[in-house]
């Protein structure tokens, strides 16, 4: 399943998903126009700055469970 197909009342805050600029696994915890801010792990308190060229982009984003299963639809 893609960030895309989940449903739009959902907060993104804390999904699960690959990130293909690495192929690791990262939680969503905020974004700006430039790209997604990523936690390793759902508590930490550190975030890495996940880049794309347009916002919309990061919507083709895997969602995976947290034992980093693909979620199907």
């Amino acid at each position: 399943m893609k960030i895309k197909d989940l449903p739009e009342d959902i907060s993104l805050d804390g999904v699960r998903f690959i990130y293909p600029g690495d192929g690791k696994r990262y939680y969503w915890a905020s974004q700006w126009n430039k790209g997604v801010w990523g936690k390793v792990n759902k508590g930490d308190s550190r975030m890495w700055p996940l880049f794309v060229n347009d916002l919309m982009l990061a919507l083709e984003w895997e969602v995976v469970g947290d034992e980093g299963e693909t979620v199907a639809p």
